[in-house]
């Protein structure tokens, strides 16, 4: 284990977890006033395949155009506190209709005022868009 890394408390854990739950069952919804606010206040976010986003407007305005969602799962696989960020490291996999794909994600999320966790940054890399 690399001696510069801190643990995510189970506290924190947990929190940035229903956070992430949150997003993914916002998207399935497609309830974008919830999707968009599990975002930090000065959001980035990097689908795959697309120009960066850097405010909720056109994070909202992207997502409200993509297909609704079947499915969508997104698999942490490491947590780990970096300052006052911590860095989620995960894999994801979704189904629109016709049109699945799957690839890996860095999510950052930022303690917002109220002591929440808010997504500050988000990056998605496809491993290839397939059919179904």
């Amino acid at each position: 284990m690399n001696a510069n890394r801190t643990i995510v408390s189970p506290e924190d854990e947990a929190a940035i977890r229903r956070a992430l739950d949150s997003f993914v069952k916002a998207s399935l919804d497609q309830d974008w006033d919830r999707f968009i606010a599990t975002f930090d206040s000065e959001p980035i976010c990097m689908p795959a395949g697309a120009p960066a986003l850097t405010t909720h407007d056109a994070i909202r305005a992207f997502y409200t155009r993509f297909p609704a969602l079947d499915a969508l799962e997104l698999v942490p696989e490491s947590l780990e506190a970096a300052g006052a960020l911590v860095v989620e490291v995960g894999r994801y996999q979704f189904t629109a209709g016709e049109f699945s794909d799957r690839g890996k994600y860095i999510h950052l999320w930022r303690r917002g005022d109220a002591g929440e966790w808010r997504l500050y940054r988000n990056i998605a890399n496809s491993d290839g868009a397939s059919s179904s």
